[in-house]
């Protein structure tokens, strides 16, 4: 059964689902235009196939401006945060997300950094900005010790073109004159001179295929 009204004036509570939380008040004490709902909440004009969460917002046609929500004032996430993607015009710049884990496609901002209780000062935060470069990379490094091969990670047999792998060496105690003999898509073999000992720290690189290829130039949104 369904009422269709125009109008409905409610000064204090509404209850739906006849689950009332202690949060918006009740009885006496119940806070003024304030809201309980138990089950799914659809806000706006898409037509979602299931209750895929308790709160469910998209664009309306009655809507001045172009976002799904607006949130004025500060959000405070517990969890997680799932995304598409986030970009710098999203959060204008000078906006600060704050959660514990961010998930999603892509993220582009302006710049990006970390932030953390400083490890050894009391009352002090640790800002580190983010290396940055024109592709979608992954990395190891380590050191290598009387043996001629690095062993790559067997995940990146999926997750990179084995053509962009680049290796950098840094001999440790002695000029043994190294080169890279061969490249493989799960290793590297290192050679040293007159068959020295190897003792190395190295670094390999190599560009992720399983995300579009980063496109470095792009023109402006606004152009």
């Amino acid at each position: 059964m369904a009422w269709c009204v125009d109008d409905v004036l409610i000064y204090k509570n509404l209850i739906v689902g006849g689950n009332e939380q202690a949060c918006v008040g009740a009885g006496n004490n119940a806070l003024n235009g304030s809201a309980s709902i138990y089950g799914v909440l659809h806000v706006g004009g898409e037509n979602f196939s299931k209750g895929l969460a308790t709160l469910m917002v998209a664009k309306s046609a009655e809507q001045s401006g172009s976002f799904a929500a607006y949130v004025r004032d500060d959000m405070r996430i517990e969890q997680q945060l799932k995304v598409n993607r986030v970009n710098s015009q999203t959060i204008q710049n000078s906006g600060t997300i704050r959660t514990n884990a961010i998930r999603g496609k892509s993220l582009s901002f302006a710049s990006k950094s970390f932030e953390i209780d400083h490890p050894s000062k009391p009352g002090m935060r640790l800002w580190h900005g983010c290396l940055e470069g024109p592709e979608h990379a992954v990395y190891v490094r380590g050191r290598l010790r009387n043996r001629d091969t690095i062993y790559l990670p067997d995940f990146w047999e999926n997750l990179v073109n084995p053509n962009t792998i680049t290796v950098s060496l840094t001999p440790i105690g002695a000029h043994n004159h190294l080169i890279v003999k061969r490249v493989q898509k799960d290793q590297v073999v290192i050679q040293s001179q007159g068959g020295m000992p190897i003792d190395c720290y190295y670094h390999v690189f190599a560009e992720r295929i399983d995300v579009p290829k980063l496109e470095v130039e792009v023109p402006n949104a606004d152009s």
